[in-house]
């Protein structure tokens, strides 16, 4: 909204409102490229097995004020372990390959996995066993009436 805003104080017109459906057609219809080098059975599945989870993760947490899809006792160690699985996947997408800046990228993936999910875990520990529940709900209910976790 800010940039469609500056745009009409400087009179620009920019591109009309279908734009990004025109990218998402373009997008669809361009050629899929496979390495020589690569497994191709991970090269197609793991983007989708990352994306999968990262999609299955947002059934267990409330978000907008709404009720989870989903929740059971311990949703929030399957929802920190599908969240490190989108990690994973990316890291093993990058060692699939040859080439040695995959390789690196892979290699700094998997190193932000354990400098990022070791404190978000921890972070995530402290209100669990406070409350004595794994459930993400419950924790999330119970920060909103109480004063100890604002």
């Amino acid at each position: 909204m800010d940039r469609k805003l500056i745009a009409r104080f400087q009179n620009r017109v920019g591109p009309r409102w279908f734009q990004p459906l025109a990218d998402f057609i373009k997008l669809l219809a361009k050629e899929e490229i496979i390495p020589a080098a690569v497994n191709p059975a991970l090269f197609i599945s793991l983007p989708i097995v990352a994306l999968a989870a990262a999609l299955t993760a947002t059934l267990y947490v409330p978000m907008f004020g709404l009720q989870p899809a989903y929740g059971f006792p311990g949703d929030l160690v399957v929802t920190l372990y599908l969240l490190s699985l989108m990690t994973l996947c990316i890291g093993l997408a990058g060692a699939n390959t040859k080439d040695r800046f995959s390789l690196i990228g892979a290699t700094r993936a998997l190193t932000q996995l354990f400098s990022y999910e070791a404190p978000f875990l921890l972070a995530m520990l402290g209100p669990a066993i406070a409350l004595g529940t794994w459930n993400i709900s419950t924790i999330n209910n119970s920060a909103m009436h109480s004063w100890w976790f604002y």
